[in-house]
């Protein structure tokens, strides 16, 4: 798909373990804080981190690199300080996203110290609303350990940014809490509605949880028409098969990874092209599980390891340099489902396109 000097953007997730019981979270069984039986939640080993970054050589001043958390928080990795230090000071950015309500201001003092030494990354606060409503979406978090975090963060020097999920619990706080960020010294404010909340997944939420204790905005509710509209988000049905989705008439991939020169590292030290196959694989999702199961046949069980094979091998073996990307040209039985599903072009538009394009009303404080 390219070579390391094509990448631009690589998201890693660290961990699969969280302390955080967000009922829309692909860990969770959908609307309640119970982990799925078949959840890995171990850590990426640290020296399987190290082995990467430097796999990349020069390129790292090139890329920028965020640690995300496909089904984990990256600051419950037992090593996370370490590897914030090691990228910061290889990667062009850094930037890592987070519930905050880990860990002692000790610690985030020392990260605040990194972010102020390399001046090149920063950290996103998810914080969902104030102290009467942070906790209904992020369940088992403590709002005040959270500002204390990010206080301690701020005051060593730390670059900090405050990102709302709107929910109709918490969209008439948006306002007050961006004139706290704003006092509390954050460097900006991202209003976002979730991408989590298809019509499908409501539904199945209020049935599980406390009737209308969890809601989405109007404006995350019209995204999502906005989606099923185009008829991408809906492609692939879980028990979809790809022939029953080229019913569907998917006009072609435009394919993320190769759009924005992106990978993707799971914590089990596996390289994908993106979140959306790892998500696939972690939750066990058929959608993706059958596809891989093919793949494994045909190229074996670690054909995407970084502890088996290079960066440099991994990018060039012929499944990511022709398999795959000769699959979204096909569009035949070789193609995989959750591709279809995120990254199928319907009407000019993808959900992956619609999601980004739509999501974030940055707020400069």
């Amino acid at each position: 798909m390219f070579n390391i000097t094509d990448i631009k953007k690589i998201e890693m997730s660290i961990t699969g373990s969280c302390n955080a019981g967000c009922p829309l979270c692909a860990r969770h069984i959908t609307g309640t804080s119970i982990v799925r039986k078949n959840i890995n939640t171990g850590h990426l080993p640290l020296d399987h981190f190290y082995k990467f970054v430097d796999e990349l050589g020069d390129n790292t001043k090139n890329i920028y690199n965020t640690f995300c958390g496909t089904i984990g928080d990256p600051l419950v990795h037992p090593n996370f300080s370490e590897m914030w230090q090691k990228s910061c000071e290889s990667f062009r950015r850094t930037n890592v996203d987070t519930n905050a309500s880990v860990r002692t201001t000790d610690y985030w003092t020392e990260l605040g110290l990194i972010s102020k030494h390399y001046k090149n990354c920063a950290i996103t606060f998810s914080i969902d609303g104030l102290k009467d409503t942070n906790h209904i979406y992020r369940v088992f978090t403590d709002f005040d350990k959270i500002i204390d975090n990010a206080q301690a963060f701020i005051k060593a020097g730390g670059k900090a940014e405050w990102k709302f999920l709107v929910f109709e619990h918490n969209q008439h706080q948006v306002e007050e809490a961006k004139a706290l960020s704003k006092k509390l010294g954050f460097d900006n404010f991202i209003e976002q509605t979730s991408i989590r909340f298809s019509l499908k997944n409501l539904e199945r939420t209020e049935k599980l949880i406390e009737e209308g204790t969890i809601k989405g905005s109007k404006r995350s509710t019209d995204k999502f028409k906005k989606i099923n509209q185009i008829k991408s988000a809906d492609s692939v049905g879980i028990n979809d098969t790809v022939e029953r989705a080229s019913l569907k008439n998917i006009e072609s991939i435009n394919c993320k990874s190769i759009s924005q020169g992106m990978l993707f590292l799971s914590h089990d030290s596996k390289v994908h092209p993106c979140c959306y196959f790892d998500a696939g694989k972690q939750t066990q999702e058929k959608q993706y599980t059958d596809y891989e199961s093919n793949v494994i046949k045909l190229f074996g069980e670690n054909y995407n390891s970084i502890v088996n094979y290079s960066v440099k091998d991994i990018l060039t073996n012929h499944y990511l340099a022709n398999y795959l990307p000769n699959s979204f040209r096909t569009l035949d039985n070789t193609l995989c489902d959750v591709c279809v599903k995120t990254c199928g072009v319907k009407n000019k538009e993808t959900y992956w396109g619609i999601t980004n394009r739509k999501q974030k009303l940055e707020v400069n404080i």
